[in-house]
């Protein structure tokens, strides 16, 4: 619910007056391509970054720079606000938090210098927004309020729509279900009075207020509202506002006790969540759905959908985390895209300078000028280098942190939440004891149910380890190396053979975790490449020096061709060794000839 009112709330003021037209987005096209290039055609190109603000980043984007090319040309700064803000809106959309932050600080000073009452509130009214995500609700009350006085004074019925809708999420944030309900009533009649009246908003409302009457367990007026709710939404043929509909019904049905329209009303949402591909839809109807069966003892139907619940969960997980990765690599590029841009603009600035000074040192006859300028523009290159160098390395570090931080967090999560399926499990089993079924059907079935448990516990532990070994947490490197060489043992072919010295209290755990991931992509890339039938690893620690050297008598590689910046697009490999090993104050070398094997070692000071 709370995703479905942000999105609303950004993108109200945008598009309010395309809501009813059959191809909107198309129809702006169209008028982009013919129409002068002038203040209203940024408004065009204003319109449609908003239609893809929460679909496309990358052509947000692309409006965006377009918007403040052709606003600076016209010397119009109410564009460039418009840019700096779907700049901030995209950012917001992915998830960078401080970047958005700092877009949306740039609107807000552009539309302070042009006195435009629109434009600051839609500033105020998203830098509370932001508020909101990051949990300082004072801060955000007090930003989205001031948007609401300017667009009271000075906006349209759709805009003031907006931000009272968005206090009413803070409220709700602050548990103060009065006032939630409060500013989503007065919602509800703004959006009854735009003529002609607003489906959309008229659906929003009503959904808002059936979930506050639900916290109160009115259930009948709860179930009126999501009946006006599901008219709007179906009028509009918005069927993720259909869906959010049905499980709301769905869940009063279950309060009801009536566990036969729970399961029909989730089951029809589950239907249009498959078809629309809505993730959250699949998981909450299944959810609702095994609900509802284990409450009737169909245990059986209870599993089937806890499985399908499950299987979209972990889905999710991994989704989350591949979007997580990409958007920390596109920061990434980002910030070496920046860097290079900084030192072109650094050396035609010099370059500038410099001619500007030979001419005047000409017109002068200083001779030794020429020398001065020429070790000028060499400093300025070398200091400029090492600052990009620098932010690169930075960037790097906080990079890895977040992959290592991530790796823990799912962790954590599967250990917590297959524990607790496995516990449904077992419950389940001690329930089917006290039924009355043939003796050797129910030891069948609870044979199998037992069978069932066993495999997920060992999966669970497996998958745990793969991601962050509980070892070196609980038991420092040593014994984590240690557990990797017989996990190593047991699952491969490859005769391996390895020493490794006590090393606890040498690193900080942030090292350790480094040292561990190094030899364990060390291993992975001599399973999956290396074609080997022998492994050597040796992990030492003598005269203040500590080392790792993996050695395999596989095919080999050319070790200047895998670290070209071609190899390097397909994954992080040795790149990733590499950057860890710097981090920690280390270095990496690689030595392998095509034929000859491959030796890693990574030295350290102790």
């Amino acid at each position: 619910m709370k995703k479905r009112i942000s999105i609303f709330c950004s993108i109200v003021v945008l598009a309010l007056p395309l809501l009813y037209a059959k191809n909107a987005k198309d129809s702006l096209l169209a008028i982009s391509y013919t129409a002068p290039r002038d203040t209203n055609y940024v408004s065009t190109l204003f319109i449609l970054a908003g239609e893809y603000a929460t679909s496309n980043a990358d052509s947000t984007i692309w409006y965006a720079k377009e918007i403040y090319r052709l606003s600076d040309s016209l010397k119009y700064k109410n564009g460039i606000g418009r840019s700096h803000f779907m700049m901030g809106l995209s950012c917001y959309v992915r998830g960078m938090e401080d970047s958005a932050m700092a877009w949306f600080q740039r609107t807000l000073d552009v539309f302070n210098e042009t006195h435009d009452p629109d434009g600051l509130a839609l500033a105020y009214h998203n830098i509370g927004r932001l508020y909101t995500r990051r949990g300082e609700l004072s801060k955000a009350k007090q930003y989205v309020g001031i948007a609401l006085d300017l667009r009271k004074k000075h906006s349209s019925p759709g805009a003031v729509l907006s931000s009272i809708s968005m206090l009413g999420l803070i409220a709700g944030e602050e548990k103060d279900l009065r006032k939630e309900e409060e500013y989503y009533r007065e919602a509800l009649t703004i959006a009854q009075s735009i003529r002609p009246f607003s489906r959309a908003g008229i659906g929003m409302a009503e959904t808002n207020l059936a979930w506050v009457e639900l916290k109160k367990k009115n259930y009948s007026r709860a179930d009126q509202h999501f009946q006006h709710a599901l008219q709007m939404y179906r009028e509009m043929r918005d069927i993720n506002g259909v869906v959010e509909v049905l499980l709301g019904l769905s869940r009063i049905a279950i309060e009801g006790k009536n566990y036969t329209a729970a399961i029909q009303y989730s089951k029809q949402a589950l239907d249009h969540s498959y078809r629309t591909i809505n993730p959250d839809g699949i998981v909450k109807g299944t959810e609702i759905i095994t609900e509802a069966y284990e409450r009737i003892g169909d245990y059986k139907n209870a599993l089937k959908y806890h499985r399908i619940n499950s299987a979209q969960q972990d889905s999710i997980n991994r989704m989350f985390a591949r979007k997580e990765y990409v958007n920390a690599l596109s920061r990434f590029e980002t910030e070496q895209k920046e860097s290079r841009i900084i030192i072109l603009e650094q050396e035609n600035r010099l370059q500038s300078m410099q001619r500007n000074l030979l001419i005047g040192f000409i017109v002068l006859a200083v001779a030794g000028s020429a020398a001065f300028v020429i070790r000028y523009k060499e400093i300025q290159k070398i200091e400029t280098a090492r600052q990009a160098e620098a932010m690169q390395r930075e960037f790097s570090a906080l990079l890895l942190a977040q992959q290592e931080q991530e790796r823990k967090r799912i962790s954590s999560e599967l250990h917590d939440s297959l524990g607790q399926n496995l516990l449904i499990i077992k419950n389940m089993i001690d329930l089917g004891i006290q039924t009355k079924q043939p003796v050797k059907k129910l030891k069948d079935q609870l044979s199998e149910l037992s069978e069932i448990a066993s495999r997920s516990i060992e999966e669970t532990r497996t998958i745990a380890s793969e991601l962050h070994p509980y070892q070196l947490n609980r038991m420092g490197l040593t014994k984590a190396l240690n557990a990797m060489m017989r996990n190593l043992e047991q699952s491969t072919k490859l005769k391996l053979t390895y020493s490794i010295d006590a090393v606890e209290g040498l690193f900080s755990k942030e090292t350790e975790a480094h040292i561990y991931r190094i030899v364990q992509e060390s291993v992975n890339n001599v399973l999956k490449h290396a074609q080997a039938s022998t492994l050597d690893i040796i992990v030492k620690r003598s005269s203040g020096l500590f080392s790792v050297s993996v050695m395999d008598n596989g095919k080999g590689f050319t070790v200047h061709t895998v670290r070209s910046k071609e190899s390097l697009v397909g994954g992080f490999g040795l790149f990733g060794m590499n950057e860890r090993a710097l981090i920690i104050g280390g270095s990496l070398k690689v030595q392998s000839e095509i034929g000859k094997g491959t030796i890693v070692a990574l030295l350290l000071p102790a």
